[in-house]
This record gives structure tokens, C-alpha cells and sequence, in this order.
């Protein structure tokens, strides 16, 4: 399944993803249509511009804040109404876009814009592992057999060798 994948959730364009949904998250704030807005304000190729082309031409380029503004708005809004519902402490973000410091800036802002006045949001931690989400489901299928006792056996096992 797609538990967990923030990417194909609300209805933030009017742009066909490539799941055949419309509108999914992906459609505006992944690395491919960042790269694709990015390239049609340029007056460009796409595949001519890399993530890090985009980065560097945000200091210089006013045609592309405004869709690394709109794609860190997004995802500051995905992860702030997950983050009302599921009530973390602590929100651990990875992905290729997140190295593009406005959008980052533009997520935090509108994740905290998000939450109801004296309401405090999460902490948000920008992390640099590919495998993140991996071992996320690890993390918790790990805790479910050390601390609540999934394997719904009294012996007691230990993982000493």
C-alpha cells in the first residue's frame, strides 16, 4: 500500500499526477514539477535544470520564488493538517527538495500558520537519509515487538548472540 505517502494526498493543482489522480501534492512540490514549473518560467528544457540549478537560481531568479514559495507552502500545509491529526512531537522530513533552503523556510512558516493560536507545533527536522522512510516503518515494528508484545508470547527473548 501507500500508508504514510503525503504525496498523493489533498487537491493543491489542476495538474494530472502521475498516480492518475489530480491535484496530488506531488503535482506541485515534488523535485520533478519544481523542476518543470521552474524550466517554464526560465523558458527552458527541464531536463536541462538539476534541483540544485533551481536553489542557486532563487537568489537571482524572481520568476522562480514564486513556485518554491507554492511548493513549501504545500507541504508546510500537508504536514501541518498530519501533524493536527496525528499529534507528533517531533516531524522528520528527507527528500531532494528539502535542500532547497526557501522552500524549507516556506513549509515552516505555513506548518506553523497551521496550528490554532497557544497551539505548539511540532519540531520539524530536515534529515539527509535516503532510507527514512524505511526505517521509520522499522522503528515501529520494532517497537511493537520489544514494548507491547506482538509476538503475544511470555518467553522471554533475548537478542544477545
Amino acid at each position: 500500500g501507500h500508508a504514510g505517502e503525503l504525496g498523493h494526498v489533498g487537491n493543491w493543482s489542476t495538474r494530472t499526477c502521475w498516480c492518475g489522480r489530480t491535484g496530488c501534492l506531488e503535482t506541485v512540490a515534488a523535485g520533478s514539477a519544481i523542476l518543470r514549473e521552474a524550466a517554464c518560467a526560465m523558458g527552458t528544457e527541464a531536463q536541462k535544470l538539476t534541483l540544485r540549478e533551481v536553489f542557486e537560481s532563487f537568489a537571482w531568479e524572481p520568476r522562480v520564488q514564486p513556485i518554491l514559495q507554492a511548493a513549501g507552502k504545500a507541504l508546510g500545509a500537508a504536514v501541518s493538517d498530519l501533524a493536527k491529526v496525528l499529534d507528533p512531537a517531533l516531524i522528520a522530513l528527507a527528500g531532494p527538495v528539502l535542500t532547497i533552503r526557501p522552500l524549507v523556510e516556506a513549509l515552516k512558516q505555513q506548518l506553523s500558520a497551521g496550528f490554532l493560536q497557544g497551539d505548539t507545533p511540532p519540531a520539524v527536522v530536515i534529515v539527509d537519509l535516503p532510507d527514512l522512510p524505511a526505517l521509520g516503518a522499522a522503528a515501529v515494528a520494532l517497537k511493537d515487538v520489544l514494548f507491547t508484545g506482538a509476538y503475544r508470547d511470555s518467553t522471554p527473548r533475548s537478542f544477545a548472540t
